[in-house]
């Protein structure tokens, strides 16, 4: 873990990219209820354990876009915001459910001193064993008011996400499902962290044989869900094995008074 400073801006961040290897992952955060056609929305990605930020990532192996309403995709640009998170922003122009997604992309070698190296076996050729990361997160960000609809799957090699869209509200019934390259994971480990009024909290659920898990949101606040697997995938001179993890987050409001 060392402080690195861009070299495009003065500010410095402390790198835990490396610790992706013994759990760490991003995710977005969009801290409000919903966006306006014409206003810039701003997206916060952070990195560090179960919605817990630790340091910083590195740019390298990132890549984001948002996909509109009528599923046209746009890249995005991933500007610096403070120490412990980037900025990623767009203007939307209609009104409906936007998806905001970043992939990183990142190699790990084991060498016979069991120690990673970064990098994959092309510049390790005597590593134990090379380790393709992926890690997929996402967010959902409702232009408009009082939006509801089916989200639609973005692409990736993991989709981890609800099903349709409404306004979340605690005590709400919401089910995530988890895919892996179009296929529905049944058992999959879903980690649930949320922060809300008594501060941060998590929990287990395990997906079903369709791939679904119910998650009763008990309290309001900024809600995350993640799912990681790994499988055995040779590919000569480069990795042994992939290392998939996915993430969605999304905001839940408090009961409306009856």
């Amino acid at each position: 873990m060392i402080k690195v400073k861009n070299c495009l801006s003065n500010i410095s961040f402390r790198d835990t990219t490396d610790l992706l290897v013994y759990g760490h992952e991003g995710w977005l955060e969009f801290p409000r209820t919903h966006g306006h056609a014409g206003k810039k929305a701003e997206v916060f990605l952070k990195w560090g354990h179960n919605m817990q930020t630790d340091g910083l990532c590195r740019q390298e192996g990132l890549k984001a876009w948002v996909i509109n309403p009528a599923g046209e995709k746009q890249e995005l640009g991933i500007e610096d915001g403070f120490p412990d998170y980037y900025v990623l922003s767009f203007v939307p122009e209609m009104e409906g459910l936007y998806q905001v997604v970043v992939q990183l992309d990142d190699f790990y070698s084991i060498d016979i001193e069991g120690k990673f190296r970064h990098g994959s076996r092309r510049e390790w050729p005597g590593a134990v064993e090379s380790v393709f990361y992926t890690q997929v997160y996402r967010t959902i960000i409702p232009v408009g008011h009082n939006l509801t609809g089916v989200i639609n799957p973005v692409g990736t090699i993991m989709e981890i996400g609800p099903r349709e869209w409404i306004g979340w509200q605690a005590g709400s019934d919401l089910e995530i499902e988890v895919f892996l390259n179009n296929q529905a994971i049944a058992g999959q480990e879903v980690i649930i962290a949320w922060n809300g009024p008594d501060g941060y909290r998590s929990s287990v659920a395990m997906t079903d044989e369709k791939g679904v898990t119910t998650v009763n949101l008990q309290e309001p606040g900024q809600y995350m869900f993640l799912a990681r697997t790994s499988f055995p995938e040779k590919v000569a001179d480069s990795h042994d094995k992939r290392s998939v993890t996915g993430t969605v987050t999304l905001l839940v409001t408090g009961r409306k008074p009856e």
